[in-house]
């Protein structure tokens, strides 16, 4: 038998940064109460919940924004793994100890081209519209137990002439 108990307003009672105790006691047709409660076996009773209601952040490493000081790259000299100048930053889920971790950091590549936002799609392809800023969120590898890297591995491809693109990051 399986059963569900979610009663509306619950997320607003549970506290941000607390560690919460789960209980389940069962009772038989035959009236019998389970007095056993497990945390670790095949007939998990009861288990503990971390409340974790605020978003992880992330920040960019490489490449360097110094606000258009200095931040001028060669395409060769940017976002390619083949040459050890990838996109990698850090993730952090606050509050510590309790947090839930980072799963995922995504990031977008896009340009401005007279009134029309590019976004990177993978390979070669740059894409505009509503669609392609969707689906221009790129998985990068994360690793550590916080702060967390995240990189990504592969190569961007940098279209011809010059520009200036906007790097964004979520997890």
């Amino acid at each position: 038998t399986s059963w569900i108990y979610s009663p509306a307003g619950l997320n607003g009672v549970l506290d941000d940064n607390r560690i919460y105790l789960i209980l389940v006691r069962s009772v038989d047709l035959a009236n019998n109460t389970q007095d056993v409660f497990d945390v670790s076996g095949p007939q998990i009773s009861s288990m503990t919940l971390k409340m974790d209601k605020l978003g992880p952040t992330s920040v960019i490493v490489v490449p360097a924004d110094d606000s258009g000081v200095n931040g001028r790259y060669k395409p060769e000299d940017v976002g390619q793994f083949s040459k050890s100048n990838q996109f990698t930053g850090t993730a952090t889920d606050n509050p510590s100890p309790i947090n839930s971790g980072v799963d995922a950091v995504n990031f977008r590549l896009s340009y401005l081209q007279a009134s029309d936002t590019w976004y990177w799609q993978g390979g070669v392809v740059y894409s505009s519209g509503a669609a392609a800023a969707v689906s221009g969120w790129v998985d990068t590898s994360v690793n550590g137990s916080g702060p967390w890297a995240w990189n990504y591995i592969g190569n961007i491809s940098w279209p011809a002439g010059d520009r200036e693109y906007m790097l964004e990051t979520k997890c």
